[in-house]
């Protein structure tokens, strides 16, 4: 995997994340992020699973590099809450 990366060939992935949506505007900033990504974010999916939890899958094609930036984004939303 690290000599794709170094490579920056394309590559295809998923971001599976698991949160609370009882976080105030959590979901709007996961959205934010992946507008942001702009054409590398092919498709996302979210199912909710219980009372507090939904599941996103987010499917991605880019560089490798590129397509590992999107869960720093996507970290940084727990902190903007």
């Amino acid at each position: 995997m690290a000599e794709t990366v170094q490579s920056n060939k394309p590559v295809v992935g998923t971001l599976t994340l698991v949160y609370d949506h009882h976080v105030p505007n959590l979901a709007q900033k996961l959205t934010e992020v992946q507008h942001t990504a702009g054409a590398m974010v092919l498709a996302a999916t979210m199912s909710t699973l219980d009372h507090h939890y939904c599941l996103e899958v987010i499917l991605m094609k880019a560089g490798a590099r590129r397509c590992g930036r999107l869960p720093t984004g996507c970290g940084r939303c727990a902190e903007w809450s």
